[in-house]
């Protein structure tokens, strides 16, 4: 169905001139069935599994390879949080609509895999793990892959660079990964590549400028950036580069991470940032204060704390969760145990509000990612 509406024949097709639409199988009596499947994409798909028990004629409009391509022409998505805390490793989503919180199917964890560092991002409607897995005497990376259409995990393929500690982007059906360190070795890479959810494969991208380790990514003005990290001797970036997919060149932008300064065998999380309406955002952990960059200036400016968030210095980041959530900035836990909420700020409003509590109690967070569906 085109966005501009079925046309007559589409419309003749479903229904004779002479026939009572409640007569024939419809989605919902009374309505053509395009309207009908109009509807039912602006329920939010937090209701999706129950409502597919009312009819047969809802449970197959209710498909994921049929109401999230109508949910996609119409512009209509909710982004729904996906994290794992600590003490455990079983997936969480909220849903900010309903505001509950739906438990994922366990990974089939080997011993390897459930115990060691773990890293995800989003391509499409795939939540993908990183992780490490024994080959003989060898540590090697796996990925595991959660369908949201199919509920379930299941093994994707490798990249081609196997890598932690790396930066990753999504956009759209697409994600991007970039920089990291050598799988076991940790030795820095400068090597990125993309993977296309809807093919299941990978493509490698032009090398980066520089190799960097424990860094961060995030689309901005249509490009992928990588920003922070480190290099080999562990010396912390106050640079930044961005991929530009129409030119295929990356840009080194010089001076972009002033926060990347660490003091002399810290281990620093990478940067906590992300992108609202096309702007730029960070959440300086050891001041407790959000910033925001200004392009026009390379600088970022600070806005102010948030409610019952203090400065942490001695967390150095880790276990806590930086992300954009529709148009919302999410505060997400903390490695102080009495943080295990939600906070977000909104930049239109300037103002933060609760939004949840996470679901055991616990704060300190070990991966979290977001999906639009």
């Amino acid at each position: 169905m085109s966005e501009e509406g079925p046309s007559n024949n589409d419309i003749n097709m479903e229904f004779d001139a002479d026939q009572d639409p409640g007569e024939v199988s419809a989605i919902i009596p009374g309505l053509p069935n395009w309207a009908a499947q109009q509807c039912l994409a602006r329920v939010s798909r937090g209701l999706y599994h129950s409502l597919r028990s009312v009819s047969t004629a809802w449970s197959d409009t209710l498909e994921p390879d049929v109401i999230y391509p109508i949910r996609s022409a119409e512009g209509i998505s909710e982004a729904w949080l996906y994290m794992t805390l600590m003490g455990n490793d079983v997936f969480h989503a909220l849903d900010p609509v309903l505001m509950f919180w739906h438990e994922l199917p366990a990974i089939p964890l080997n011993h390897c895999f459930a115990m060691g560092d773990k890293e995800c991002f989003v391509a499409g409607r795939q939540l993908l793990m990183v992780g490490p897995s024994l080959q003989g005497l060898n540590l090697i990376p796996i990925i595991w892959r959660y369908s949201l259409d199919e509920n379930e995990w299941s093994i994707a393929p490798p990249m081609n660079e196997g890598r932690c500690l790396f930066a990753s982007a999504t956009s759209e059906s697409t994600a991007f990964v970039a920089g990291g360190a050598r799988f076991a070795s940790r030795v820095p890479l400068d090597k990125a590549e993309m993977f296309f959810s809807l093919t299941n494969r990978w493509q490698m991208l032009p090398d980066m400028l520089t190799t960097r380790k424990e860094c961060s990514g995030f689309f901005m003005d249509g490009c992928f950036y990588v920003i922070g990290g480190s290099n080999e001797n562990d010396e912390a970036y106050n640079s930044a580069e961005f991929y530009n997919p129409r030119t295929r060149r990356w840009t080194l932008v010089q001076h972009m991470w002033p926060e990347s300064a660490r003091l002399q065998g810290d281990t620093l999380a990478p940067p906590l940032v992300a992108v609202v309406s096309n702007e730029l955002y960070s959440w300086d952990h050891p001041n407790g204060l959000l910033k925001k960059y200004e392009k026009s200036t390379n600088r970022w400016l600070s806005i102010g704390g948030a409610p019952g968030r203090l400065p942490n210095p001695q967390s150095h980041g880790w276990g806590l969760g930086f992300k954009a959530v529709g148009d919302e900035l999410w505060l997400i836990g903390g490695s102080n145990p009495e943080m295990p909420f939600i906070d977000a700020w909104r930049p239109d409003t300037q103002s933060w509000r609760r939004v949840a509590l996470t679901w055991n109690g616990q704060g300190f967070v070990f991966n979290c990612a977001v999906m639009k569906a």
